[in-house]
């Protein structure tokens, strides 16, 4: 994967996530992170289709969507995010502990979304040496992952 350029800087604000996203100029994030908990869950209005589009909006053309979900048996949770996340990114993936994906524990699994193709073959080798392996799924699988699961949003 490609780090930084040179000069490049991190900017943080201190401020509610989904008014950052839709005060944000269209275009001028490459990368959104959404990791965000109030205790044990994320606030609801952070896990919407809106607050997605939100970020789709706030993202430069190609830039990606990173979403961290919390889930354990039946991941009915995880499954609605997935859904969410794949309603506004046409290139979407997911990865987690293989245990977590299969239901069989609670644990965190990232989701990742684009407008353009993401790097899954690198992003597959990276999680798969990780000192805690990990398993991407993406395209048909995902789809399957999310089956009939129905998208979050505002009402």
């Amino acid at each position: 994967m490609r780090q930084a350029a040179p000069g490049r800087r991190i900017r943080v604000r201190a401020a509610d996530a989904r008014q950052v996203l839709e005060s944000a100029a269209a275009g001028s994030y490459d990368l959104v992170i959404s990791d965000v908990y109030a205790g044990a869950r994320t606030p609801f209005h952070l896990t919407t289709i809106e607050c997605a589009q939100a970020a789709a909006r706030a993202l430069r053309p190609g830039g990606v969507y990173a979403v961290n979900v919390a889930d354990g048996p039946p991941l009915e949770y995880a499954r609605r995010a997935v859904a969410t996340v794949r309603s506004v990114y046409p290139e979407s993936c997911m990865v987690a502990e293989p245990g977590v994906i299969r239901g069989r524990r609670l644990g965190n699994l990232v989701l990742a979304g684009s407008e353009k193709p993401l790097p899954y073959d690198e992003l597959r080798r990276a999680v798969a040496g990780d000192p805690f392996p990990a398993r991407m799924i993406e395209g048909p699988e995902l789809a399957r992952f999310a089956s009939a699961a129905p998208v979050i949003t505002d009402t």
